[in-house]
């Protein structure tokens, strides 16, 4: 019995001094592979996360055997330690070290997570390194204590979950409000300036008493367009035009049969004084000649009455259609609208180029006089 206590003391004394000698050259070099820790405690284990293996040989260092933590599959802490629980052994123990403020800490760059009690719940704050939370624990009443760095994480991750909800609520609304705009029939917006006034609310007051048709939605014409040259020199950058809605169920009155090939909305009784002038031109075999009407609202009338009072062979199979200004800027650009359908003829014949272009220069558009004088040359 003697000799076997003997040799049991002399067991430990070995393996206390390669423990000691161990602990000390033993260098820690932060490596973000955490590891999960266990040992056996009453009758049940004890789970801890440590930040590496290095990490969990070194607790060892500092206490009994009996409390050093051994290697064990990660899963087991992944799946006893949800984001919200806390180590209060851990807790207690950090506690001590972290309100020591005559201590020399040896500061690296490994950021941590601390957390004090607040009320009936937790506050948990990141800090650069454990001489960051000594210096705050120090110079502060408020007391953290080094955690988990999970702890942290798992909290930034629900505000950021609470932040985008958020987000997500005000795009919501964002949306709604869109939608709300888009389901307004008729929407019309104004230029102030082409009205003759700075006073937007007037404008738009004056525009929508003149209006001529109560059920004709309206759109804004971009300059961006083929036209955009003719409208700098002959007149507003910013036209209205209706925008064309073909009806489910199309009338056939008096009031809507002249309109039916173009704008399928009734005859207009008035229109506004609105100066957004369109070159109207009837058709290519119609016999009306094509007119430069104030805005679309005088070209639908002019339309109107032309059907109605029969004045032409053509008045029923004609209808105003809006056109390009050259076509209503004299005899010449006429007599070439009308010429079109020949040119088509011969280009598919083979007899004129089917890429050939016609040029006409142009000063501006004050006196037709300016034209280029002689015979136009189709072929390009």
């Amino acid at each position: 019995m003697y000799r076997f206590i003997l040799f049991l003391s002399s067991s430990l004394a070995s393996y206390d001094s390669e423990k000691i000698l161990f602990c000390r050259n033993l260098e820690c070099l932060y490596t973000g592979e955490r590891v999960c820790g266990v040992r056996e405690e009453g009758d049940g284990f004890r789970l801890k996360v440590f930040e590496d293996e290095c990490h969990l040989l070194r607790y060892g260092c500092n206490v009994t055997e009996d409390q050093a933590y051994g290697v064990i599959n990660m899963e087991y802490c992944s799946n006893a330690l949800p984001n919200n629980s806390l180590n209060e052994l851990h807790i207690k123990q950090l506690t001590v070290d972290n309100h020591q403020c005559d201590v020399n800490l040896m500061c690296n760059n490994t950021e941590i997570c601390a957390i004090r009690e607040e009320g009936e719940g937790y506050r948990v704050k990141r800090f650069p390194n454990r001489c960051e939370l000594n210096k705050h624990n120090c110079n502060n009443n408020k007391k953290y204590t080094e955690t988990e760095l999970f702890i942290c994480e798992s909290a930034h991750i629900e505000k950021q979950i609470k932040d985008i909800d958020k987000r997500k609520n005000q795009i919501n609304d964002i949306v709604n409000r869109e939608n709300e705009i888009n389901d307004i029939k008729n929407l019309v917006i104004i230029n102030g300036g082409m009205l003759g006034t700075d006073n937007v609310n007037e404008s738009i007051d004056s525009f929508f008493a003149a209006t001529h048709v109560f059920d004709l939605p309206v759109k804004e014409m971009d300059p961006f367009n083929t036209r955009r040259r003719l409208i700098k020199n002959a007149g507003p950058v910013k036209i209205f035009v209706p925008l064309i809605m073909i009806p489910k169920e199309k009338k056939n009155d008096t009031y809507h049969r002249p309109t039916l090939s173009t704008c399928y909305h009734t005859c207009p009784t008035k229109c506004p004084d609105t100066y957004a002038p369109v070159c109207g031109v009837a058709g290519i075999m119609a016999r009306e000649p094509a007119l430069m009407f104030k805005n679309h609202c005088f070209m639908d009338v002019a339309q109107c009455k032309m059907f109605w009072e029969n004045k032409s062979s053509t008045s029923h199979s004609s209808s105003y259609i809006e056109s390009s200004f050259l076509f209503c800027m004299g005899d010449e650009m006429n007599a070439l609208y009308r010429f079109l359908p020949a040119i088509r003829t011969l280009q598919r014949m083979g007899r004129l180029k089917k890429k050939g272009k016609f040029r006409l220069k142009m000063k501006n558009f004050r006196f037709i006089s300016e034209f280029r004088s002689g015979r136009p040359n189709f072929m390009g």
